[in-house]
């Protein structure tokens, strides 16, 4: 199991990097990972600050 960071989830989810997002993408496609509460609070403020 992998732990991801903000960066890597966000990436995933918004895919603004077409090579950062398929790296993104293949690891958690391919992998367990965990995200830890501070990951997900991290996401949602960079979504709702820089994505709004």
């Amino acid at each position: 199991m992998f732990a991801i960071d903000t960066n890597v989830l966000i990436r995933y989810l918004v895919n603004d990097d077409a090579a950062q997002g398929a790296r993104a993408r293949a690891l958690i496609d391919r992998e367990n990972v965990w995200v830890s509460k501070t990951v997900v609070l991290e996401s949602a403020w960079v979504l709702e600050a820089v994505y709004h």
